[in-house]
């Protein structure tokens, strides 16, 4: 929860939070028993979790798959606004649109944070020594603009390679979601270069205002015209 939250918005989404909880309780056995090859019948099936785990693994789901898609979407919308050759590009050419679509994650930030890791033994880290039982702080946005690992990576480069790219995590945390992202981000370009030609920011890109208190980063408006 973020600063700057008064105590009446932290009640509210502790109640908003505690009905997501009691909707998946009572959808739970539709879930699991009910038609469909999905993630959590099959987490069920598996009997790993028991009733309570499945309903927070069903919540943090719902959660994590809408909120991070949002703010990403809305930041990845700012970034072709503000790079219009790109939708002109994918206008012309829809097969550019996979190539956009992984450069808008690579370059496109969408956490205010960092992902928390713990270190379990001693760890030099380039000179850095980290100590077991340490919390680490570890920024995929920063990864994402490494000069070591991508040739100007403050440029938006859609033809650049991106592969080793940390937009949906690496490893064990690798987001699950991520093919269903990929449709979702490649709707929306598809989108804005068919449907939009002459959509442009109407205010400069330094005028936009961002949430505070948020996890994530996300615009409170996006000004455009046409």
């Amino acid at each position: 929860m973020g600063p700057g939250l008064s105590r009446y918005e932290l009640a509210d989404l502790s109640t908003a939070q505690e009905k997501i909880y009691r909707f998946f309780l009572r959808r739970l056995p539709d879930l699991t028993t009910g038609p469909g090859d999905h993630l959590l019948a099959k987490i069920s099936a598996a009997d790993a979790l028991d009733q309570r785990d499945l309903v927070v693994f069903a919540v943090m789901m719902f959660m994590a798959g809408y909120r991070t898609s949002a703010s990403f979407l809305a930041g990845a919308i700012v970034t072709l606004l503000r790079h219009p050759d790109t939708l002109s590009a994918a206008r012309a050419d829809p097969e550019l649109i996979p190539a956009i679509v992984e450069e808008l994650l690579r370059y496109t930030p969408m956490a205010t944070g960092g992902a928390k890791r713990l270190a379990t033994a001693d760890t030099d880290l380039n000179g850095l020594e980290i100590k077991a039982g340490e919390l680490v702080l570890v920024s995929l946005e920063a990864a994402n603009h490494d000069p070591a690992a991508f040739s100007h990576p403050d440029t938006f480069n859609p033809g650049r390679d991106t592969s080793g790219h940390l937009g949906f995590g690496h490893g064990a945390h690798f987001c699950p979601g991520n093919r269903l992202a990929r449709m979702q981000i490649h709707a929306m370009v598809t989108a804005l270069a068919d449907h939009s030609p002459a959509l442009r920011l109407a205010v400069p890109p330094h005028d936009l205002r961002w949430v505070n208190g948020a996890a994530f980063r996300t615009p409170q408006a996006i000004p455009v015209t046409w």
